[in-house]
């Protein structure tokens, strides 16, 4: 046993395979994206809904069709009005970062560049200018958000200290 409380050896994972799977070229051709950029773009109404990932993933997946690795692409390019709003809103210009000190999570950017150079998928087709629709009216994820947050905070000031 290891320090951790692991049996076997501590070894680095060895996996030779960091570039596309095999069977990639053919499922995320282009004859499947209008499938996995509906899937996404469902997928992302539902989640904006409340959905839980894994129902909504379920939901569209078996619409759609989709295998095991096509799913995991719409999950990766997916998310809520809320967070592609907020992801927006905090995005800032490269021009902004002149001369700045920026820290970035090599990890992911490795990974990420990793799995390009490999010829590896890159979801940013999938999810590239999704336009949500809502019925007129309807209110946004961040509306619903501060609604919900008034009313607890007015169930708070309601309740006897």
């Amino acid at each position: 046993m290891d320090a951790g409380g692991r049996a076997g050896n501590s070894v680095p994972d060895k996996r030779r395979h960091r570039g596309p799977h095999p069977d990639d070229l053919d499922q995320f051709a282009a004859i499947h994206w209008p499938a996995l950029q509906n899937a996404t773009r469902d997928l992302s109404w539902l989640l904006s809904r409340n959905y839980s990932m894994v129902a909504g993933l379920k939901l569209v997946g078996d619409r759609y069709g989709l295998t095991r690795r096509q799913r995991l692409g719409v999950q990766r390019s997916a998310c809520s009005d809320w967070s592609r709003s907020h992801r927006q809103a905090t995005q800032v210009a490269a021009a902004q970062l002149s001369g700045r000190t920026v820290e970035i999570d090599g990890f992911n950017l490795l990974t990420t560049v990793e799995a390009a150079l490999a010829g590896g998928v890159i979801g940013a087709t999938l999810a590239a200018e999704r336009r949500l629709d809502r019925l007129p009216g309807e209110p946004t994820d961040q509306e619903r958000v501060a609604r919900r947050r008034d009313r607890r905070e007015a169930e708070h000031q309601r309740r006897p200290d």
